[in-house]
C-alpha cells in the first residue's frame, strides 16, 4: 500500500460553515421570536418578522467574509512586498490586459473563461507573475464558481506548442481523458494521477524524474501548462500567505530543476 504524501499547501477556506453557521443561527431566531408572538394579530406582518432575522444573518455573513477575504489579501500583499512582487489589488481593464495578453494562451489550455477581464488581483516582478481568476459556470439553480489561482514564470527554454499536466480527482480524470490530445507517459504512478495534453515530445523533457518526484506531492486541482515561452502553475482554489509563498518557491524549484538537468540541445530537439 503507497500513502500519499502530504500536499506542500492547501486550498484556504472558502468560509461555507461559517456562512452556514450564521445562516442557521438567523433563522433559529426568526423560529423563536416566531414562537413568541401573536400571529394572528400581526397578520402578513407575521412573514416580515420571521423574514428580518434571517436576511440580517446573510448580511453579518457577508460583512465577515468580506473581512476575512481583506485579511488574506493583505497578508498576500505583505508576502509579495517581502519578496519583491508588486501586487495590485484592484486593477483596471487596461492593466489586465496589459498583464495577460503575454499568457493569453491561458484562457484555452487552462479552461480561463474570458481571460484578463476576470482577473480578480495581480502581482508582477521579473520573476514572477501572480493572479487569481474568477468565473462563473452554469445559470439558474446551477450556478457553479471556479476560483484559480495562477502563478507563472518564464520558461527556461524557449518553447513553442504546449503541454498541460492535471492532477485530478477520478471523475475529472474520465472527463479529461476523453479529449483527443491526451496521452500517457507510460510511468504508471504518474499516469495514474495526471492527465496530460498537447506535444508528447515536449513532456520527455519536462517531465523527467527529477521533476516527477517534486510533483508527487501534487495536491488535487493543480495544474501544470508548459509553452509560448513561459511554465505555469494553476490551483483550483485560492491560497492564504503560507500556501502562496510554497507555491511561488514550487514553481521556482521545477522551471530550476528542468534547467539543471534538462540539456538545451534535448529541450530544442522538440520544436
Amino acid at each position: 500500500m503507497v500513502l500519499a504524501m502530504p500536499a506542500p499547501y492547501r486550498k484556504a477556506s472558502r468560509y461555507a460553515l461559517l456562512w452556514i453557521a450564521v445562516i442557521f443561527a438567523g433563522i433559529g431566531v426568526s423560529i423563536l421570536i416566531a414562537s413568541q408572538v401573536d400571529g394572528e394579530k400581526l397578520g402578513a406582518w407575521m412573514m416580515l418578522v420571521f423574514a428580518v432575522p434571517i436576511i440580517l444573518s446573510m448580511v453579518v455573513a457577508a460583512v465577515i467574509n468580506h473581512r476575512l477575504d481583506k485579511k488574506r489579501i493583505e497578508g498576500l500583499r505583505q508576502l509579495f512586498e517581502r519578496r519583491g512582487i508588486t501586487m495590485d489589488t484592484n486593477p483596471d481593464a487596461a492593466q489586465r490586459d496589459q498583464f495577460y495578453q503575454p499568457i493569453s494562451f491561458l484562457t484555452e489550455w487552462m479552461g480561463l473563461q474570458a481571460g484578463a477581464a476576470n482577473i480578480q488581483w495581480l502581482a508582477a516582478s521579473k520573476q514572477f507573475g501572480v493572479f487569481e481568476h474568477l468565473f462563473v459556470t452554469g445559470s439558474g439553480k446551477h450556478v457553479q464558481e471556479h476560483l484559480e489561482t495562477v502563478v507563472v514564470v518564464p520558461s527556461p527554454y524557449r518553447t513553442e506548442g504546449g503541454l498541460t499536466a492535471r492532477r485530478a480527482g477520478f471523475s475529472m480524470k474520465r472527463a479529461w481523458r476523453k479529449t483527443e490530445a491526451r496521452f500517457e507517459i507510460g510511468v504508471p504512478e504518474f499516469d495514474r494521477d495526471w492527465v496530460l495534453s498537447g506535444n508528447p515530445i515536449l513532456a520527455e523533457w519536462f517531465l523527467i524524474p527529477q521533476v516527477r518526484e517534486i510533483l508527487a506531492d501534487a495536491p488535487r486541482g493543480e495544474a501544470w501548462v508548459l509553452g509560448n515561452n513561459y511554465l505555469c502553475l494553476s490551483f483550483d482554489g485560492v491560497l492564504q500567505p503560507d500556501s502562496m509563498e510554497a507555491v511561488l518557491d514550487r514553481t521556482k524549484r521545477v522551471a530550476e530543476t528542468i534547467e539543471k538537468f534538462v540539456p538545451f540541445e534535448a529541450a530544442k530537439v522538440a520544436f
